[in-house]
């Protein structure tokens, strides 16, 4: 899976906590496409998936320490 970083300060939407959600990476793989954004304020990390462009779902994504 190919990912790619959102260089500029794009919205993403907005957060339960109220917050603004800016977009943060881009990955894609044969047929799905994921946008991870993540919060302002509360830093929660959430991703919408898309297949052929048509969006499919939200889910949140947890995030880990190596």
């Amino acid at each position: 899976m190919d990912c790619e970083e959102v260089k500029e300060n794009l919205f993403g939407g907005f957060c339960n906590c109220g917050s603004v959600m800016r977009q943060r990476f881009w990955a894609k793989s044969d047929e799905l496409e994921i946008l991870i954004f993540e919060c302002e304020k509360c830093w929660k990390n959430e991703a919408l998936i898309f297949k052929n462009r048509t969006y499919i779902n939200r889910i949140p994504v947890k995030t880990r320490k190596d």
